[in-house]
């Protein structure tokens, strides 16, 4: 998205789902409360939202990621190529709160997978972020 865009979204929360759930999207900068209130079993809502530039972290939960360019296309140089990396730490028991207050993690995982991108550690591993001599990459966070 650019800068600026407004941003609107369905969250549907199937019936047969017990819970209620909604979007806590710290990048939207919206009171969550009344904003993006719950969304319970059985029930389909929208949410609008305008893309601001934001740099947030995210520490134990859910995630994902949503680019927001400048305005101004020049305000950044072209890349070559462009990465997206999400960051997350796999617990070997996710119920075992005192290990996660102490960063005490089995594994990192980027993009969903485990040595996903690590060929010194994973023989195996398939994917290479890719980047010839003197090309411009740009690796999201």
């Amino acid at each position: 998205v650019t800068e600026g865009d407004t941003i609107e979204f369905t969250l549907v929360n199937e019936e047969s789902n017990k819970n209620s759930h909604s979007m806590d999207l710290h990048a939207a900068r919206v009171d969550v409360v009344k904003d993006f209130d719950s969304v319970k079993p059985g029930e389909t809502k929208k949410f609008t939202f305008t893309a601001d530039p934001m740099i947030q972290h995210i520490a134990r939960g859910m995630y994902g990621v949503i680019i927001v360019d400048p305005k101004d296309a020049n305000a950044l140089p072209k890349a070559d190529r462009e990465y997206v990396l999400i960051q997350a730490e796999h617990y070997e028991n996710p119920d075992d709160k005192t290990a996660m207050m102490k960063n005490q993690w089995t594994n990192a995982i980027f993009n969903g997978g485990v040595f996903k991108y690590d060929p010194v550690h994973d023989p195996e591993a398939t994917l290479w972020l890719q980047a010839k001599p003197g090309e411009r990459v740009r690796i999201y966070f």
